[in-house]
C-alpha cells in the first residue's frame, strides 16, 4: 500500500529572494551519516554559509520524505549534523578570497590550502585512503 506524505514548501516573496540574491555566497561540504534499522545514509553535498532562505531543519525533513524516513527522529539527526558542521566552518564564510581576474593586481591574495581526504575503493583493485594537502593555485 502507498501512502502519501506531505510536505509543506514555504515560498519567499521577491523581496527575500532579492536579498538572498545579494548576499555572498560562502559553499562549504557537508556529510551526513547514519544508520537506521533498515538503511545506512550517506550523503554529502555543499550548503551556503549565508543561506538565509532554507535552515537546516526545513532541509532535514525534506530530507527524511526524500527518503522515505520517518522525521522523528531522522530530521533531528540530520539537521544537527549540518548545524554542527556549519558551526565548523564558521570562519570560512568571513575569508575574502580574489577570483582569478577579479583582483587589481596589486592586491596580496592570502594563501589558501585545501586539504582533501580521498578513499577510492574498485571491484578489481584493493582499497586506497589518502590524504593530500594542495598549496599551489
Amino acid at each position: 500500500m502507498n501512502t502519501v506524505r506531505a510536505v509543506v514548501v514555504c515560498l519567499s516573496s521577491e523581496e527575500l529572494l532579492a536579498n538572498q540574491a545579494e548576499r555572498s555566497v560562502a559553499l562549504v561540504p557537508i556529510r551526513v551519516e547514519f544508520e537506521t534499522d533498515t538503511h545506512r545514509i550517506r550523503d554529502c553535498f555543499v550548503w551556503n554559509l549565508h543561506e538565509a532562505l532554507v535552515t537546516p531543519e526545513e532541509f532535514a525533513r525534506t530530507f527524511c520524505a526524500d527518503l522515505d524516513l520517518p522525521a522523528a527522529p531522522w530530521a533531528d539527526t540530520v539537521a544537527a549534523q549540518i548545524r554542527a558542521q556549519l558551526e565548523d566552518q564558521d570562519g570560512v564564510g568571513s575569508m575574502e578570497l580574489a577570483v582569478d581576474g577579479g583582483g587589481d593586481g596589486g592586491d596580496e591574495v592570502p594563501e589558501c590550502r585545501v586539504v582533501l581526504s580521498v578513499r577510492l575503493t574498485s571491484l578489481s583493485f584493493p582499497s586506497y585512503e589518502g590524504i593530500a594537502a594542495f598549496t599551489d593555485f
